[in-house]
């Protein structure tokens, strides 16, 4: 297959027909360029991130307390995906970058956990599954639904995607204005390392604001060095990204027939408010508890 991709057809997962408008298969895109090209890079980037590590351990528990069938949208290079199934799980992972799919599956061999992941290059909006009994987007995936339209269309298909009674879980921050306006075009230091060579990596953030709008255009910057300081690389990836309003979430729930199970203020069970520093929501389908 495809970079070691492979595609599942069996247990009637993939059964379910959709429609998807035009403008929810933005997201594809816009995924597809910028993860394409920050594969390499994506773990050093991400791990400067305050939520990654506190929203992998959320994750890998709520994976293990789950029955049957479980899928990860936005699997990445696999860091949850991969600790699940060392710890005997089996995970439906679903991306929409081939060279993000392939890293996973490198890890994956690395790790021997290989035959309890099954990798699929999807789009999000066109995911057709049924029977699914929890489905995952972690790690404020969500904001890359840039517009009202496509956050829609998500909160349809994964409803569609699942059992009765299956649960729903995703998170994001809390939008925090005064932060944004202070950081509004201002780089900021997301990795650096040095190797045993000397040479170093350095990556970093630049987010510049459409407040109105709701989003903001975030430009990833990466730069490689020579142990004597001379850059050897440098490259600028770019993606639109939003922000979620907690008052939408609990509209579209009710719109397209979740039940909010569950809405924490952080990654260890907090309670939520405006001021806490992340949204993390657990949405149920009707049907069984």
């Amino acid at each position: 297959p495809l970079l070691g991709v492979r595609n599942v057809s069996t247990s009637g997962l993939f059964s379910c027909k959709n429609e998807v408008s035009v403008s929810s298969r933005v997201f594809v895109q816009n995924v597809m360029s910028f993860y394409d090209s920050m594969s390499e890079f994506y773990d050093p980037w991400a791990s400067g991130d305050p939520a990654y590590a506190p929203s992998g351990t959320f994750y890998r528990s709520l994976g293990l307390a789950a029955n049957g069938t479980l899928v990860e949208v936005g699997v990445g290079t696999g860091r949850i995906a991969i600790e699940l199934a060392a710890l005997g799980r089996s995970v439906i992972g679903i991306d929409a970058s081939e060279p993000m799919l392939a890293a996973c599956r490198r890890n994956a061999v690395a790790a021997g956990v290989l035959d309890r992941l099954t990798l699929c290059h999807m789009d999000a909006c066109r995911l057709g599954l049924c029977g699914v009994d929890l489905l995952t987007i972690p790690f404020r995936t969500i904001g890359h639904f840039v517009t009202p339209d496509a956050r829609r269309t998500i909160f349809t298909q994964v409803h569609a995607a699942l059992a009765s009674g299956g649960r729903f879980a995703f998170d994001h921050y809390v939008f925090d204005r005064a932060w944004a306006e202070a950081h509004d075009a201002v780089p900021r230091l997301m990795h650096e390392s040095i190797s045993g060579t000397g040479a170093s990596l350095v990556v970093w953030d630049t987010y510049r604001y459409d407040f109105p709008a709701g989003r903001m255009d975030c430009l990833i910057t990466v730069e490689r060095t020579a142990p004597n300081g001379t850059v050897i690389d440098r490259q600028h990836n770019a993606f639109p990204f939003a922000w979620l309003d907690a008052a939408e979430v609990r509209t579209l729930a009710a719109d397209v027939g979740f039940k909010v199970e569950a809405v924490y203020g952080d990654f260890n069970g907090g309670a939520f408010s405006d001021t806490s520093p992340d949204q993390v929501w657990i949405l149920r389908k009707a049907g069984r508890a």
